[in-house]
This record gives C-alpha cells, structure tokens and sequence, in this order.
C-alpha cells in the first residue's frame, strides 16, 4: 500500500510538472503572438492609407 502511495504522489508531481510547463508555454505564446500582432499594426496602417489613396484616386477620375 506504501509503494502504491509513493507512486501516485510521484505521478501527481510530474503531472503538476507537466502542467506547470503546457501553462508556462501559453504564456509564452500569448505573448509571442501580441508581439507579432503589433509589429505588423504600422505595415497594416501604411497599406490601408495606400488603399485609401487609390480609391480617392479613382473617385476623383470618375468625377471629373
């Protein structure tokens, strides 16, 4: 009955372990992904304005 207590103690620390690092990978994700998220915000805005430009373009060729 010992030995069987030692193992499942063993057991619920390696999953504690495993847990521990699956939450501390998330993280690390997270903010992998947030950082990504907001380089890309400035590249996002300049081809938005070009966009905006060219339909200005466009609209002000069809008036005239």
């Amino acid at each position: 009955m010992g030995v069987l207590k030692a193992d499942n103690k063993a057991l619920r620390e390696k999953m504690d372990n495993v847990t521990g690092d699956q939450e501390t990978i998330a993280a690390e994700r997270s903010a992998a992904v947030v950082k990504a998220y907001k380089t890309s915000l400035p590249c996002r805005k300049k081809r938005l304005e070009g966009i905006k430009r060219a339909w200005e373009g466009l609209a002000s060729t069809l008036i005239q």
